[in-house]
């Protein structure tokens, strides 16, 4: 129920804005990607889809009661994922 972008917002604003500060210059191509659902479910199929070796997820920090009663997305992406997962901080 917590909104990873509060309020409205244009996702294809905020995916510019973030593709902008990737490093691009070693030819790395970035795909934009906005959708809606279940960010730990649609990380996962959209990893399945493209035959992803690695999945990159931020750790968001959160109270211990919704950890401990939802699971956090990166716990979730962790447990279900096909391919590697690194979670950051």
């Amino acid at each position: 129920d917590e909104p990873l972008a509060g309020g409205d917002f244009d996702a294809e604003q905020l995916l510019g804005d973030v593709a902008a500060q990737l490093p691009g210059a070693d030819g790395t191509a970035i795909e934009r990607r906005a959708a809606t659902g279940d960010p730990a479910v649609v990380l996962v199929e959209v990893a399945r889809q493209e035959g992803a070796d690695l999945l990159i997820v931020g750790r968001r920090g959160t109270d211990f009661v919704a950890r401990t009663l939802l699971g956090s997305v990166a716990e979730r992406v962790v447990q279900q994922a096909r391919c590697d997962v690194l979670v950051v901080a």
